[in-house]
């Protein structure tokens, strides 16, 4: 049982019978209208409150003069739910207002000793001051309780709640920001394991269960598959619920995944991974049912990609750079099923179509006698895999080959040769712009010229008129 009291000690007035009641009233009003403060002759009674049930008060005081004659309890904020008056005891109550209430007694003055004139109930989560006033008819002044009685009402029984956040989380760490997840189910259980109510959480992982009476609930998730519950680790919770408590739960969940690795190889062949020269910066992409991009994994120095995706199905592409083509899968894609399978390995070969980077042509020159001369240019803007151009003729004089420095021939005869590229290159050609080869063919006429490693369909055919 809660007490809420205050003491007025002093001196008791003179004793004085209620004869004066016009002028009392007047006394009462001023004492309203203009904030009288107790004084003095306004001691002899203190008052208290007592709490005996759930929002229920006794309003009690304790009296050794007779001459107060009245008593007015004003609440600073709220309202009375509801009072009843000790009418056995001889006392009656007007109501002021929802939140004022004037108690009399039928002899006059309120009766000595240890007294409980009313019983109020107060609304549920009122936390509030009784203010109390009372005239003193002897002194004839107007009394109240500097600055009053703190009051607290009881909590609402049907007041509480249950909220929480559902969040990513892999090693049972609590809430702290964690990336949230949407569109889970939360249920809320008796102790019987009956569903009470459930809810989705929202975009920003919340859900919450309010204005609960107090009990025990059990509140828990409804696990997805290829998720796997870390706070609490068997995803429920007990929670034993007063009176207007709020209980924090949240819920964190590990997405189980399983791996997907490969290389990315150099093949022309179309034969599986064998140790072939490996590709690194090459970016392989997962796909889900719908085509979108899910995620994206990039090969390292070793060929090697790898990533872990949760159960599912995907489609893994390679996604091929400029100048290359698939050639292992030739698709350059594979359906995986991840429900059914623990890990899939899948390996990529890629080959390289040298001719993409390189444009060439033949240009002819000024002629001499019996002979005609040509010019050979190409232009690669980067690097290529062309290891040597070759031209193909007939009566190709060999003495009239001409080579830029560092270039060199490899074969010769009368119906063509082959040069190659400077060693300090690597052995491929340099990028740029280069006229690395001029030479003559004995005899005008058309010249039918087959150049380079990319087998033209068709040679260049150049007249020499």
């Amino acid at each position: 049982m809660k007490n809420f009291n205050t003491n007025h000690d002093g001196e008791s007035p003179a004793f004085c019978k209620y004869r004066r009641m016009p002028v009392f009233f007047t006394l009462f009003l001023l004492f309203f209208t203009n904030g009288l403060k107790a004084q003095g002759p306004c001691s002899g009674i203190d008052f208290s409150f007592e709490q005996y049930e759930d929002c229920k008060f006794r309003a009690r005081y304790n009296s050794t003069s007779e001459c107060f004659i009245e008593i007015r309890y004003i609440l600073e904020s709220g309202t009375f739910s509801s009072f009843v008056v000790n009418t056995a005891a001889g006392f009656s109550v007007q109501e002021i207002s929802s939140s004022e209430l004037w108690v009399h007694h039928n002899q006059g003055f309120v009766p000595l000793g240890n007294q409980v004139p009313l019983l109020f109930t107060l609304p549920h989560d009122l936390n509030t001051t009784m203010n109390i006033a009372y005239l003193d008819d002897c002194a004839m002044v107007g009394c109240e309780i500097f600055g009053g009685i703190p009051i607290e009402s009881c909590p609402d029984p049907k007041d509480a709640s249950i909220i929480g956040v559902k969040y990513r989380e892999c090693s049972s760490l609590p809430y702290s920001n964690q990336p949230v997840l949407s569109g889970w189910t939360i249920q809320l259980l008796d102790v019987d394991d009956n569903v009470l109510n459930e809810q989705l959480t929202d975009a920003g992982g919340g859900y919450g269960f309010y204005d609960l009476p107090a009990g025990i609930y059990v509140v828990k998730e409804t696990q997805q598959p290829g998720w796997m519950p870390k706070v609490p680790a068997n995803g429920r919770y007990s929670v034993d619920l007063t009176p207007s408590q709020q209980v924090v739960r949240n819920f964190g969940n590990c997405q189980l995944t399983k791996p997907v690795s490969g290389v990315i190889y150099q093949t022309c062949d179309s034969m599986p991974y064998l140790n072939q020269p490996v590709l690194s910066g090459w970016v392989v992409q997962f796909l889900d049912d719908q085509g979108n991009i899910v995620a994206e994994d990039t090969s390292d120095s070793n060929g090697f990609y790898n990533e872990d995706l949760p159960p599912g199905h995907y489609w893994v592409k390679l996604a091929v750079q400029p100048g290359w083509t698939p050639n292992f899968p030739l698709s350059g894609k594979v359906f995986i099923d991840l429900m059914q399978q623990s890990q899939a390995v899948q390996n990529f070969g890629v080959c390289y179509n040298c001719c993409s980077t390189v444009t060439s042509w033949i240009t002819q020159n000024q002629n001499t006698p019996g002979k005609c001369c040509y010019s050979f240019t190409y232009i690669s803007a980067t690097p290529s895999c062309v290891t040597n151009f070759y031209f193909l003729a007939n009566g190709i004089d060999p003495s009239s080959i001409v080579t830029l420095p560092g270039w060199t021939v490899g074969w010769i005869n009368s119906t063509g040769f082959q040069i190659l590229p400077p060693a300090n290159g690597g052995g491929v050609i340099p990028a740029g712009n280069f006229t690395p080869v001029t030479f003559c063919i004995n005899n005008n006429g058309l010249h039918d010229i087959l150049t380079d490693p990319c087998y033209t369909p068709q040679p260049t055919a150049v007249c020499c008129c």
